[in-house]
C-alpha cells in the first residue's frame, strides 16, 4: 500500500519572562503550523512543499539536499521547492518561529520512484510454434524490483497494453455469429481480464483465434507514478488449424419459412470454391428454398444449387476466373429453409457432408462432415 508518512502536528510555546509580558493584553504563547500533503510517491525529482503558519513567522525547512528559510506572507502562507532523492524516501522537517519565539514543527516524507517496471512474456517461448490457432496460453510477468533501489511505487495493472502484429478473432461461431475482429496492431487488453500486479495469463479461445503464420506480440505496463516499461516482445509461429466447415445453429417454429442456416469456414485463407451436400429430414425441413452468398459475393460467378435426392441439396460455389475468395474465418453463405408444419418441438441435427474445397491452383481438399443444431421450440 502506498502511504505518505507524516508526523503529528506539534505546536510549541514559550513562557514569557517576568517584565517581558505584552502590557496590551495576554501574551501570545502559541503558533500554528499546517504543512499541506504532497503527491507521494512521485516520479519527479523536485516537489513543492506548501503550508500555513502565523503571518510573518520565519519558516525553516531541512531536507536531504536542502536547507531553506523564508518568512510567511501576510496570510501566513509559505512554499518551498525541494529536491528529492532518486528512488528513495526524502524526509523533510519544517520549523516555524514567530516574533515572540513560539515554535511549531512538523515533518513530511516524500517517496520518489523513477525506475520503470519490466514486462516480459513467459509463454509462448520466442521462436516456438503453437499447436493451432487457439488453445495455447499467453502468459506475462511484471516486476519493478531492482537491486539497490530503496523504494518502488508498484505496478499499475490498469495501464497494461498488448498488441499483435496479425489480426486476432473475427471467427465464425457455432451460433452463426462472428466474433469481434481485432485488426493487426490494435489493443488486445479487453481479452485479458485477469491481469494483476505480478502478471497474467490467457488461454486463447476459439473465438479469438490467431492468424496462422508468424506473429509478434508487444506488451507494456506502467507503475503507479507513470514510469512506463520498455515493451516486452515475443515472436512465435501460429500453426494453421485444419480447414473446417461450420453449420451454424438455427431456430424456427413448425411451418416457419425463410429460416436462415449460416454456413462458413473456421479457416481457409486461400479458397477459390466450396462444394457440399446439405442433408436434412423432410419431416422437419420441408424444403431448402435458396442460397445467398455472403460477404465477398462478387468473387463467385457460378452457383449451382439443386436437390439431388429427397432430403439432400448440393451447393457448389466457384469462381471461373480462378480468383481467390478469402473468407477467412467467417460466414460465406446462407441457406434459407422452410420447416415442416408437422415438425415437433425438439433439437434436430443439420448436416453438411461430401465437403470439398478448391484452391486457386486447382487443387482440392476433402473436409470432415460438419453439423449444427436446428431448434424447434
Amino acid at each position: 500500500m502506498l502511504v505518505v508518512r507524516r508526523s503529528s502536528l506539534v505546536i510549541l510555546g514559550v513562557v514569557a519572562l517576568a517584565g517581558c509580558s505584552d502590557s496590551s493584553g495576554p501574551s501570545d504563547t502559541t503558533i500554528e503550523l499546517a504543512v499541506d500533503s504532497v503527491a507521494s510517491p512521485t516520479n519527479e525529482l523536485t516537489s513543492l512543499i506548501t503550508g500555513t503558519t502565523d503571518p510573518g513567522a520565519t519558516v525553516s525547512l531541512e531536507g536531504p539536499q536542502d536547507t531553506l528559510s523564508q518568512d510567511a506572507d501576510t496570510d501566513g502562507a509559505f512554499s518551498f521547492t525541494v529536491s528529492l532523492l532518486a528512488n528513495a524516501i526524502s524526509e523533510f522537517s519544517v520549523l516555524a518561529v514567530d516574533q515572540a519565539g513560539n515554535q511549531a514543527a512538523d515533518t513530511l516524507d516524500i517517496e520518489q520512484d523513477s525506475e520503470a517496471p519490466t514486462a516480459g512474456f513467459v509463454s509462448p517461448a520466442g521462436g516456438s510454434s503453437t499447436l493451432g490457432q487457439s488453445g495455447f496460453t499467453i502468459e506475462l510477468g511484471f516486476s519493478e524490483e531492482t537491486t539497490g533501489l530503496e523504494y518502488f511505487s508498484g505496478v499499475d495493472s490498469e495501464t497494461f497494453e498488448i498488441t499483435n502484429s496479425q489480426p486476432v478473432g473475427g471467427v465464425l461461431l457455432q451460433d452463426g455469429t462472428t466474433s469481434t475482429l481485432y485488426p493487426a496492431g490494435s489493443d488486445l487488453t479487453p481479452l485479458f481480464d485477469a491481469v494483476t500486479e505480478s502478471g497474467g495469463s490467457w488461454t486463447v479461445p476459439d473465438s479469438a483465434a490467431f492468424t496462422a503464420g508468424p506473429n509478434q506480440m508487444l506488451a507494456s505496463i506502467s507503475d503507479r507514478v507513470g514510469n512506463e516499461s520498455s515493451p516486452g516482445v515475443v515472436a512465435f509461429n501460429v500453426t494453421a488449424d485444419p480447414d473446417r466447415l461450420i453449420v451454424g445453429d438455427s431456430e424456427g417454429g413448425a411451418g416457419a419459412t425463410g429460416v436462415p442456416v449460416i454456413i462458413g469456414l473456421s479457416n481457409g485463407d486461400s479458397v477459390a470454391g466450396v462444394q457440399f451436400d446439405f442433408v436434412f429430414a423432410s419431416a422437419t425441413i420441408s424444403s431448402v428454398d435458396s442460397v445467398t452468398v455472403r460477404d465477398r459475393a462478387s468473387a463467385f460467378d457460378g452457383i449451382d444449387f439443386n436437390q439431388t435426392s429427397p432430403g439432400r441439396v448440393r451447393a457448389v460455389l466457384f469462381d471461373s476466373n480462378g480468383d481467390v475468395l478469402v473468407p477467412g474465418k467467417s460466414a460465406i453463405l446462407t441457406l434459407w429453409i422452410t420447416l415442416s408444419a408437422a415438425a415437433t418441438p425438439a433439437d434436430y441435427t443439420l448436416l453438411a457432408e461430401a465437403i470439398i474445397l478448391s484452391n486457386p491452383l486447382g487443387g482440392t481438399s476433402t473436409l470432415a462432415p460438419a453439423s449444427g443444431t436446428l431448434r424447434v421450440p
